[in-house]
């Protein structure tokens, strides 16, 4: 102890000699651990449980969490906008956060506007959160959500045959999304596989639904209903536009053919057309 004391104190050059060049690297260790750390500071920023979120297209609602990462240094109010409010609205469209409540969750409500049109690719709007005060002036986030359609599509295919149709769908929470197919009437028609899966990782991916119409000796056209549904986690089961098939009959309908030459102002009847036809 007493040698390390003797040698803190030693002039300069005792120092040069004991160290030599080692004291070049202690020099830079020490200068490492001596400087101070920077704080680096984390920016101000708006929570929130979902940027994405797909809803039903009539009715469909979804409740957005909505909080602050950082105490504010005063009231901090945030704006809420909807893209376009012939998709959706929201309700409220201002939230107040104060130094003390900046961490309790407010909700947002999204409303899904109907309309009557099949639509192709689906309907989405954005969803615009704008902060001011508070320190938060300028922060601004935009979710989307996204409206399954609700209007069913209409099909006449020919009995006998097997069709096959694309699907596809963007996994939204992470967790697989599962459609699930259901025929009204197996006599008419059959679905295979009844479900699609796809995984985060399959996201936007086409999968085939193979739909067969079913071949019968009865006369007249069939109808079934295909219907669709998803279920994609965090959003709650989705309704999918059914399929409404008219399966065409195939089945051959005999005709008669009467061939009849009678004399000229005589009347003839066959009795076997039904109904009976009167030869004049």
């Amino acid at each position: 102890m007493y040698a390390f004391l003797a040698l803190l104190l030693a002039s300069p050059s005792t120092w040069r000699q004991l160290l030599g060049p080692r004291l070049v690297v202690l020099a830079v260790l020490c200068g490492v651990l001596l400087q101070p750390t920077a704080l680096h500071a984390q920016s101000t920023y708006i929570h929130f449980i979902d940027s994405s979120v797909t809803v039903n297209e009539n009715g469909g609602t979804y409740e957005q969490r909505v909080w602050l990462n950082e105490q504010p240094t005063s009231d901090v109010t945030v704006q809420v906008v909807s893209g376009d409010v012939t998709v959706a609205t929201v309700n409220p469209t201002m939230l107040t956060f104060t130094p003390s409540n900046y961490r309790f969750k407010q909700t947002v409500t999204y409303t899904a506007v109907n309309d009557a049109i099949i639509n192709d690719p689906r309907r989405k709007t954005t969803i615009t959160f704008t902060a001011s005060g508070g320190g938060y002036d300028g922060v601004s986030h935009t979710t989307t959500i996204t409206l399954a359609d609700d209007e069913s599509l209409h099909l006449v295919l020919d009995e006998g045959f097997t069709y096959r149709f694309p699907h596809r769908w963007k996994v939204g929470g992470g967790c697989p999304a599962v459609m699930s197919f259901e025929s009204s009437d197996t006599s008419v028609l059959t679905v295979d596989p009844a479900t699609l899966t796809w995984t985060e990782a399959e996201s936007n991916a086409t999968k085939y639904l193979f739909v067969s119409i079913l071949e019968n000796d009865v006369r007249g056209d069939g109808m079934a209903t295909i219907s669709r549904s998803v279920h994609d986690p965090p959003c709650t089961p989705l309704d999918v536009p059914d399929i409404i098939i008219t399966a065409k009959d195939n089945d051959h309908i005999p005709t008669l053919s009467v061939d009849a030459i009678p004399a000229c102002g005589t009347t003839g009847t066959d009795a076997s057309v039904e109904p009976q036809t009167t030869l004049v």
